[in-house]
């Protein structure tokens, strides 16, 4: 494994244990019915799934992904997007955010400090190997 990938590796693994580590442990009382519940938000701008996404600085970023062309019963093409929106909790608005550097589904994400890594995926034609990042600066 090359240098590079095992430092992302390493920092994407640590990452996740501060993610757990800020949340604190898991109990009873935390995951209690009556502490949670579902509430609905502004809806997406685009129809999508099999997308990248993470939280930056309280915002919530969503990368690529894919939707279908046509109607139901009736899809013609499957597009697989580059499209970057940005969700402000505060405000429920959606933002655009410059696209990915190449169409992306089904990539794995995370975090790292105010950095959202998009690793892998499939661009419609082939296999990704690349990792993109994007900084909330």
């Amino acid at each position: 494994m090359k240098r590079v990938a095992r430092k992302i590796i390493v920092g994407i693994s640590l990452a996740c244990l501060g993610v757990l580590g800020a949340v604190g442990p898991l109990n009873s009382k935390s995951l209690h019915p009556s502490s949670i519940r579902w509430t609905q938000s502004a809806p997406f701008p685009e129809p999508t799934s099999g997308y990248a996404a993470g939280a930056l600085q309280h915002d919530l970023v969503i990368s690529g992904g894919t939707f279908w062309l046509g109607t139901s019963h009736h899809w013609v093409k499957k597009v697989f997007s580059a499209t970057t929106y940005c969700f402000h909790p505060s405000t429920q608005r959606w933002q655009k955010l410059p696209d990915a550097p190449a169409p992306l589904g089904y990539a794995a994400s995370t975090v790292v400090g105010n950095t959202l890594f998009v690793i892998g995926g499939f661009t419609g034609e082939k296999v990704n190997r690349k990792i993109f990042a994007l900084d909330k600066k």
